[in-house]
């Protein structure tokens, strides 16, 4: 992965109101990051009570970087990781599946994580990446259970359990004075992003994909979990909380011509290691008539339509300081849309030429 990032800042002059190159503000930054990685897998039946697969993958990952305005460039380590996984499967007749599985992953920081330009639009609310961050190292156990419901769909559940080592949060520091250049912001909040610590996750899965009738079909995903963050950044300011997470999709067919569908998400609010950021939850409706033999069709799509204003308080706090902020989204929309299908495009083969006589046989 190579990264290449450039910013050109001017600052307004206040004797000759005039916009001049900002050298404190202008920067560069070149990442550049190599993984080198091996994988086996193996799959055997053991004994007469699974079915398993066993994989490992080594990877060793170096990093070289290079900041415009470092004094003095650090020197990025590299890691190496072994990537273990297990999985165990067995039928339960012909309908059921019972699977268990164990996975170790690694989650690597992406480029807005660690880029660390200093963003200074809103002077209260610095904001900045940071290339020092290590990737996440994510171990996950799940106990799965699919039944088929022939026609009808398929049900799955599963329980799980997620452990995050180094786990990557958005982190607030709150600073009295802080510098940026040659410029000073007086009681500022800077969020970056920092290997926050451990993050623990323990739940219970639900999915469904049913089509009880001909004419209804219903896609179900349900996820409930308790989390618990360990703050090895400032000790002491631990949570623990309970999150679900749910969306659903139905559609209607009242005719071959004539189909109605909804979608919904819901969040629940998302306490991570410094406070509690806001739930989100967001439903549209569609109607769709088709005619004309179907090449023509009017559509009528709604969301959010009973509320104007989507809501959301978050709270924050660490050693020091409290941030308290209330966001209303405008989210409610309709909208008509004509669709009308014309003319035709079609590629054909084209016809090779036969082949010509074959010489008679002597």
């Amino acid at each position: 992965m190579d990264i290449a990032s450039n910013t050109a800042a001017n600052s307004l002059q206040a004797l000759t109101q005039v916009y001049l190159p900002d050298n404190f503000l202008s920067n560069s930054l070149v990442y550049q990051l190599k993984v080198y990685a091996g994988y086996a897998e193996v799959s055997f039946p053991a004994g007469r009570l699974f079915d398993a697969k066993v994989g490992g993958r080594y990877e060793q990952t170096g990093i070289t970087s290079s900041f415009s305005n470092a004094q003095q460039q650090a020197k990025m380590p590299g890691y190496h990781n072994l990537v273990p996984s297990l999985f165990l499967s067995r039928k339960l007749g012909e309908k059921d599946l019972l699977k268990l599985s164990y996975a170790k992953r690694i989650n690597r920081p992406d480029y807005g994580e660690l880029n660390p330009f200093i963003n200074t639009s809103d002077p209260k609310n610095l904001s900045s990446g940071n290339p020092y961050l290590q990737p996440e190292i994510s171990h996950r156990v799940e106990l799965g259970f699919n039944h088929e419901l022939g026609r009808a769909g398929s049900v799955s559940a599963t329980l799980f359990y997620r452990m995050n080592e180094r786990d990557i949060q958005p982190f607030i520091r709150y600073y009295n004075e802080f510098r940026v250049g040659d410029s000073f912001y007086k009681n500022v909040a800077v969020t970056t992003r920092e290997n926050i610590g451990q993050e623990k996750n323990t739940g219970f899965m639900l999915f469904s994909d049913l089509g009880p009738t001909d004419h209804l079909t219903l896609r179900i995903n349900l996820m409930m979990f308790h989390r618990h963050t360990i703050n090895q950044q400032d000790p002491g300011y631990n949570s623990t909380n309970f999150n679900y997470r749910f969306n659903a999709n139905a559609s209607y067919q009242f005719s071959p011509t004539l189909t109605a569908e909804f979608f919904g998400n819901f969040n629940s609010v998302r306490h991570e290691a410094q406070g509690r950021y806001p739930s989100f939850t967001t439903y549209s409706f569609a109607l769709r008539k088709q005619f004309w033999n179907k090449k023509g069709s009017l559509a009528f799509t709604t969301t959010n339509p009973f509320a104007t204003y989507l809501t959301q308080q978050t709270a924050l706090f660490g050693p020091g300081f409290s941030i308290s902020q209330v966001r209303q989204i405008p989210i409610r929309s309709f909208g008509l849309n004509f669709t009308w299908k014309f003319g035709g495009l079609a590629f054909k083969k084209e016809k090779e030429p036969e082949n010509p006589a074959l010489p008679a046989e002597n």
